[in-house]
């Protein structure tokens, strides 16, 4: 008797846990999607320099084989990746409405010092290219991580988190950094 009453007890704690547990996201889907699989963009009009910088930027989505997405260079596109003014102080802003995605520019601001290498940015310079994969994470639909997922150690951040150091690299990939 007394066994039962312990097992249905641990049953019972056990199960009560389950209530409080949450599902913790890398990601927040924005609930819309491009026609296709594949995302074209536009870079013709940026320096060599930053046309490596926005291809290495899709790589990381284009390596996730399993999700199906495709983002591809087509200089014939209306999705322009350009250098320009951005308002309220963000590094770059990708535009998008509705549930069907037909169009998604991404604006880089001219008002910060971007770094364009492959190494580790120096103070006061910012890291395209993780901009850059933060950005096509929006193009293709997601939001940002909810900010109960971002950790004040930028170094555990995923890369959809809002925000930004400079000299930090870790939005080059979609390694999910909290296990």
């Amino acid at each position: 008797m007394k066994d039962k009453m312990m097992t249905s007890l641990m049953i019972g704690i056990v199960g009560a846990l389950f209530l409080f547990v949450s599902v913790s996201n890398a990601y927040d889907y924005a609930g819309c999607k491009w026609p296709s699989n594949n995302m074209v963009y536009d870079a013709h009009s940026l320096s060599s320099g930053w046309q490596d910088v926005v291809s290495g930027g899709r790589v990381p989505w284009n390596n996730v084989t399993s999700s199906g997405i495709g983002i591809y260079r087509d200089d014939s596109s209306s999705n322009d990746v350009t250098l320009g003014y951005v308002q309220n102080g963000w590094l770059a802003v990708t535009s998008c409405s509705g549930s069907t995605i037909v169009r998604a520019p991404i604006t880089f601001s001219t008002g910060y010092n971007w770094y364009t290498g492959t190494g580790t940015p120096t103070t006061n310079y910012y890291d395209a290219r993780g901009v850059a994969t933060h950005e096509f994470g929006h193009a293709i639909g997601f939001h940002h991580t909810q900010s109960t997922n971002c950790p004040s150690n930028i170094w555990s951040r995923a890369t959809m988190c809002e925000g930004y150091g400079a000299t930090h690299t870790y939005k080059r990939t979609l390694v999910s950094r909290q296990g």
